[in-house]
């Protein structure tokens, strides 16, 4: 009789809101798990976090590590002789082994955002590195190609991202090294009986 509200109808919206943010997760988790499994609910014994795992020991981790350590120490051999970034020595690489390319199929070589690619582009012509070539069959589309100048850069870069590589290979046995070529193959997607398939970036 003193127009006190109860207390249960006091709480009940906050348990509605709360119980409702709680679905609302609780749909959000289980979609993103099924899409990690591929549509397959996650495996029980992932449910609970365990104590046994590290982050520096889990695979994907160490080879993101590795793969990011190993381009950076790249990237300072010709980043401080010829002035490139990542980017723009991907292109010209590409460019070189495809003879031309445009730059939707470096992207997607390279798992590279297009703006990335367009901005390297763009650097790359202001030196005179690389020019556009109007496609014949789309007037819209361009091609790229090196320069010149750019195949005399890559010509004197080559060599030594080549000895980078073969010191990389150097602290491998031989069969740790053909291991590494099979493993980098099936997990990249670009396997022999998988060479059509589209890989995708860890």
């Amino acid at each position: 009789g003193n127009g006190a509200t109860p207390q249960g109808q006091a709480t009940a919206p906050f348990l509605d809101s709360t119980l409702a943010r709680a679905r609302v997760c609780a749909f959000l988790v289980a979609g993103a798990t099924r899409c990690l499994f591929h549509g397959r609910p996650f495996p029980v014994k992932f449910c609970a976090v365990s104590s046994d795992f590290r982050l520096d020991s889990f695979l994907p981790f160490r080879l993101d590590v590795a793969a990011t350590e190993l381009s950076e120490r790249l990237s300072a051999l010709y980043g401080e002789a010829f002035g490139l970034d990542i980017p723009q020595w991907r292109i010209l690489a590409n460019i070189a082994a495809l003879g031309e390319a445009t730059a939707q199929v470096v992207a997607r070589i390279t798992r590279s955002h297009k703006s990335t690619i367009s901005r390297a582009v763009q650097r790359l012509e202001a030196r005179g590195l690389v020019e556009r070539l109007v496609s014949e069959r789309d007037k819209r589309a361009f091609r790229l190609t090196l320069t010149a100048e750019g195949r005399m850069l890559l010509q004197r870069l080559l060599p030594q991202a080549l000895r980078f590589e073969a010191g990389l290979l150097a602290m491998l046995i031989d069969s740790e090294r053909k291991a590494l070529e099979r493993g980098s193959a099936r997990w990249s997607g670009r396997s022999r009986r998988g060479a059509t398939s589209r890989p995708r970036r860890a």
